[in-house]
Order: C-alpha cells, then structure tokens, then sequence
C-alpha cells in the first residue's frame, strides 16, 4: 500500500504527498518488529499493541520525517486520518527554512480557520472535511505579519458508514447556530459524530464507544469508553478501559479501571485527577463516585453514596440511585451528582463526604433524615423527575449559583406521588442561594419527551435541548436537538437524529494542542495487580474438562482478554511450573439477564505482577473447570 501511494505521488506531482495512517503506520509496525521488542510475552494466541503505542509510533515516524528536511514548503507531507481513527482529519506535515504561521482553511471556513504557532517544524491539523469528495484545502504561510506564500491542497475522503448516512435532519433553521458544529454519541449511535448547521456529518470516530462514552477533558482532550474491554457487574458491565483521545485520533493514555465506569467522568482540574462513577457491588450499582489518579491510574478515592445517605428507605432497587452526572467544584472542593432514579441532584463536600444541599421534591425527602437539606423553593417552581445532566453555568453572584439540568420529567422507576403527569421534557435553569438554601427557577425551555439519557447546554445567550432518546420517534427519528434564544425561549435551530444517542455537545477541538507532538510514553495505566498470587510449586496437574466454551483469548499489550457472554467466565487460573495466579470475577451475578445476559464482551486479566514461568490458562464457566489448552510464557 505504502509503495503505491508513493509511487502515484511521484507520478502526479503536485508539490504534495498523500498517504493514510495504515500506510504510515505498516513501516513502522515492520521496524519495530525487526528489532524484536516487546518480548516479554512468548504466546501463539494473537497478541495486539496497545492505541497509545500506534499513536506514539506515526508521532515518532512524522517527528523523524520533520527531522530529515524530506518535506518542505514545495513538496509537503498530507497524512489522511492520520492515526487511523478519524477519517475525515488530514495532517500536513513540512518543514521550512524561516520561522512562519500557517493559516489553514477548509472551504468556508466555519469549521476550521486557524493558525498554527510560529516555527519551522509544521504540523498543520486539518478536520472537518467533507465525506465522499474532494476537498480543497488553502495553506497561507505568514511572515512578518504578510503571506510569503500560498498553496491549494485536495484532499478525497471515503463515503461515510452507512449507519451515518442520512444521521441528520434538518427540521427547522431561523438563525446561525451559536454552536456551527455539534457531536452526538452514545445511546444506539454506532460512532460518535459532528455534524454541520446544514445537518451534514463532517467528522466522525469510527470505532464502537460504550453506550455512555465521551467525557470533555481539557486541551481539546476526551476519554473515550471501551465497549468491548468490560468488568461484569449485577446489571449492565461496565467499562474497564478508558483512553485518552484527542480529536484526530490521537490516544495519549490507557486506563485499566478494575472498578469499572460508567455514565460520566470530568477532570478535577485542568490535566489533574480524573473524576467518575463507578459501582459499589455490594448488591446495588451505579451509586459510587471514583478518583483516578491522572499519572498512575490508580483508584485513589472512593466515595459510596449509601455512606452519605446512610438513612432512608431508598435502598429498596438494585439501582437504587442511578447517578449519570458528576462534576468537581475546586474552588470549594465540593462534587455534584445527579442521581436520576432518586430525582435529585446532591451537593456534597468531597473530602469530608458530607451532604451540603439536595434539589428535589421537597415531597420525596420528607419524613428522612435529609428534609432540613432539600432547598426550599420560592415563587413558581417546577421540579424535575428522573433528571439527567445537572452542572453548574460560570455564573456566580452574591452566594448564588445557576444550575441546569435536562428534566426528562418521567416518572417510570420511581413513581412519586406528587408527579404532576406533564407529557413534555424540559430543559430547566435555577438560581440557588446557597446563604438562604433556596432555589428559584429561572427559565424552562420544553421540548420533547425523552425517556432517558439526554443533557442541556448554554453557549452564549443560546440554549440546547439535547433530547437523546425520544419516547416516540418523530418521522421514525430517534433523537431531537433543539435551539432556543435564552431569554425569549423562541426556537432557533431544530434537528432531528435517526438513531438515539446519550448526550450531544458543541464541537470545538483544540487547534493549537493539535499541532503539537505527543510526549507521553506508551502503557497502560492503571491497577494491574487486581491478580491473586498462589505462588507455590505445582504439584500436579489441575483436574478439568475436555470440551471448552465458546470462549475468546487474546493479548492487548499485557493484558489477557477473556471473551465471551456476561458471566459465562467466573475465574481464570494461571498455572505455572512453579507459580500459580487466580483472577476471580466471581464476586457478582446478573440481575437482570433480559437485558444484559446475552452481552458479549472481553475481560481483562492484568499478567503484569506474573512471575516468569511457562502457564497453562483454565477457566471456571458455569461452575465447571476446563483446560482451555492455550499456554504462554513469561520470559525471565
């Protein structure tokens, strides 16, 4: 592939080279298994290299290319969905002999029309382009406040999956959109997607996400939720591996999370700590908040919700409170959580674990221990049931504080009695006094019933409904995107989605960042020593059964993945010459099968604390022992 490109290049001359990640990245993938590393492993099942070591090796194969002078201003370097997971991204890459900028445009300029900072190395990020075409990309070199120089640059793209196809409609359009561009993901939204105010998709992941998978990080960072890479739990499993993305594609970091997560994650602060919900399993799930460590990994801090409210005749469900939103307050030190299926949003201090306010029914808190902290509301008030997305607006005035919260208004998991039966949703801003504790509503914004998931957003004097998952289609589209003016509630913009998705969010990538190499070093974060250690001579071989299930292994890095259906894999033992290990997913069974019995997903098995040794893998499946006969070694 990587010949062929070269050699149309060379044919067409243009003053431009065009290759894709894959051709890229197949000469790196060559050098580096030549010079024989990553040995620690000896195994016949397949064994894949971790995304942050393909990112890492394209990032280290352009930087060597920038050191070599090959691509210069008359014949540069254009790299399609460079690390091959954002097709509709380009890099351009050259050098030049005089400190420049380069100012980039694709077309109309609305999505991308950036400069990149002065130097001599360039690595111009190029996004937003046009599926299925050709795209025409303007290059201005400036120099001393002038243009020295300008180039054209066509860049063809690939058609888009067809489950994009079509993604988008336009149901009403009055106004330019305060946010050009907005990117949906999750729910039944097979990749995440932005698409453009003419409802065109103009850039898209593809690759599978967790139903609940991106949380905005700093630096025009995300994390990005495995769907396949999962922990079991006594309903739906749980993510086990995060990554650390930019948005082209880019994996800066892994993160093994034994707890798992789900639902929602944000950063303590910018390129600090990482905040998520996770599970307790003592029976109940998603009712736990975790903090990672940004540079190990590990889980440094648990917060349980049933010791912040550790009175009240609510843990009567398996998911007794549903949180789906979290946010940190480091000017106070405090958190914020929506937990859907108690119709509250809680304000608690998160290193004292102590409840400071709860929004909500003051109805539902009556009679507990918690009624003095439900603020009190004061004028015309509307409360939300079943919420999702709570977080507070940058506006602060005299000890207030504005929330906003997407009120799905439903009233199926726990029904309140006071429920008023109003058949809308709604977008909902309130101004708290956290002086008075007291709440007011300050505006509403109604739009269609969504049954779950969903999230509301302010840009400027805008407001967004982002209804994920509407209880009836509208012209058989799942999801509805709405525009208001905030102070005349009138609607601006209106969209509809085929499929449903989790949240939706303005698109903004970080240009500056993108133009910058990667420095951190490829592994995987993470606790990695969730393994028992039965270190001891073996005396015997381990009594199994012949006839295994239908039950997947592989390495990623140095991690087993175990495949195969939810809970169909209780233990896996690792039997050495001299050393023995146990991984036990044993602690959990599923609660609900209807729904999530049938999943098939990968577990992981951390190998990293194994001693060297030569091992034989068996499983328990279903209670019963097998000899799965594959083996791998350990070198010393």
């Amino acid at each position: 592939m990587y010949l062929r490109s070269f050699l149309r290049n060379r044919w067409e001359r243009k003053g431009y080279d065009i290759y894709t990640g894959n051709d890229f990245y197949s000469r790196v993938e060559k050098r580096q298994r030549i010079q024989g590393e990553r040995k620690r492993i000896q195994t016949e099942l397949c064994q894949r290299e971790g995304m942050v070591f393909r990112s890492e090796a394209i990032d280290n194969a352009i930087e060597g290319l920038l050191d070599s002078g090959k691509y210069t201003e008359n014949r540069m370097l254009v790299l399609r969905n460079p690390y091959c997971m954002a097709p509709l991204t380009a890099l351009i890459v050259f050098t030049t002999k005089f400190p420049c900028s380069v100012q980039v445009t694709v077309e109309d300029g609305k999505i991308l029309d950036e400069r990149t900072p002065v130097s001599v190395r360039h690595r111009i990020p190029v996004y937003g382009l046009h599926a299925g075409q050709e795209n025409r990309i303007h290059l201005e070199l400036w120099r001393d406040q002038a243009v020295c120089m300008e180039k054209d640059i066509l860049i063809t793209t690939g058609a888009l999956p067809k489950s994009l196809v079509g993604q988008v409609k336009i149901r009403e359009k009055k106004r330019a959109s305060a946010s050009p561009f907005t990117m949906a993901f999750g729910g039944d939204t097979k990749y995440p997607y932005a698409f453009d105010e003419n409802g065109e998709v103009r850039y898209y992941i593809r690759q599978k996400i967790k139903s609940y998978g991106i949380y905005q990080l700093s630096g025009g960072r995300f994390l990005y939720l495995s769907p396949n890479v999962e922990i079991p739990s006594f309903s739906n499993p749980h993510s086990a591996l995060a990554l650390e993305m930019d948005f082209m594609g880019r994996v800066y970091r892994e993160y093994l999370i034994p707890d798992g997560i789900h639902h929602d994650g944000c950063e303590m602060t910018p390129g600090g700590n990482i905040l998520t919900l996770s599970s307790s399993m003592d029976q109940h799930v998603e009712d736990t908040v975790i903090e990672i460590d940004r540079n190990t990994g590990r889980v440094v801090k648990r917060l349980y919700l049933r010791d912040v409210l550790s009175e009240h005749p609510y843990f009567d469900l398996l998911d007794w409170a549903h949180l789906n939103t979290v946010s940190y307050q480091p000017e106070e030190g405090t958190i914020l959580l929506c937990a859907r299926n108690l119709h509250s949003v809680f304000k608690i201090d998160w290193q004292t674990e102590k409840l400071i306010w709860i929004l909500c029914d003051t109805s539902f808190w009556e009679d507990t221990p918690y009624a003095d902290r439900v603020l009190a509301p004061r004028g015309e008030i509307a409360f939300c049931y079943q919420p999702h997305a709570a977080y507070f607006l940058p506006e602060v005035a005299k000890g207030r504080k504005t929330l906003i919260i997407y009120d799905n208004h439903w009233n199926k998991r726990r029904p309140v009695e006071s429920f008023d039966g109003d058949e809308k949703s709604y977008v909902r801003i309130y101004t708290i006094d956290e002086v008075e504790n007291t709440v007011r509503l300050q505006s509403s914004y109604q739009t269609t019933k969504s049954k779950i998931r969903s999230n509301g957003i302010v840009t400027g004097d805008h407001v967004f409904a982002m209804s994920g998952a509407l209880v009836e289609s509208i012209d058989g589209y799942q999801g509805r995107i709405t525009e208001f003016d905030r102070e005349s509630r009138e609607i601006l913009n209106d969209y509809l989605t085929r499929t449903d998705f989790y949240r939706a969010y303005p698109f903004f990538a970080d240009f500056v960042s993108l133009c910058q190499p990667m420095v951190e070093k490829a592994q995987i974060l993470g606790d990695k020593e969730g393994v028992e250690n039965r270190t001891g001579a073996v005396e015997e071989t381990v009594p199994a059964r012949e006839g295994l299930p239908e039950i997947g292994f592989e390495f990623y890095e140095d991690i087993l993945l175990v495949t195969g259906t939810d809970h169909q894999v209780q233990k896996i033992f690792f039997c050495g010459k001299n050393h023995r290990y146990l991984k036990d997913y044993s602690q959990t069974v599923q609660k609900n099968p209807a729904c999530f019995g049938n999943m098939r997903y990968s577990m992981p098995v951390p190998t990293s604390v194994l001693q060297p040794d030569d091992y034989q893998i068996y499983i328990q499946s279903n209670g019963q022992l097998y000899d799965t006969k594959k083996t791998f070694q350990i070198a010393g």
